[in-house]
């Protein structure tokens, strides 16, 4: 669900299908591990770790902190994505 929002929110921004697709395979499979190999302690704050928490195959953080983190990086594309379009429509 987290990662349909974030969807949602990177395509309001770029408003292309496949502008649309490829930033969200970019933000959510290319990104993190380039982010982990800058940042070794940001593993464990990835949306991918985040999930495996959720499903309860690891213990990284806790189940509430990865609830948070996850709705984190959905609500600020979205968030994001709300501007973006608002700033775009003519009322």
């Amino acid at each position: 669900m987290g990662g349909a929002v974030f969807g949602v929110g990177i395509g309001a921004v770029v408003r292309n299908v496949g502008g649309a697709v490829t930033g969200v395979v970019l933000m959510l499979i290319v990104a993190p591990p380039l982010i982990v190999q800058l940042a070794n302690s940001t593993a464990s704050w990835m949306p991918n770790s985040l999930a495996l928490v959720l499903a309860g195959v690891t213990t990284d953080v806790s189940g509430p902190a990865a609830v948070a983190a996850l709705s984190a990086w959905a609500l600020v594309s979205t968030g994001v994505g709300l501007v973006a379009v608002q700033r775009r429509d003519v009322m």
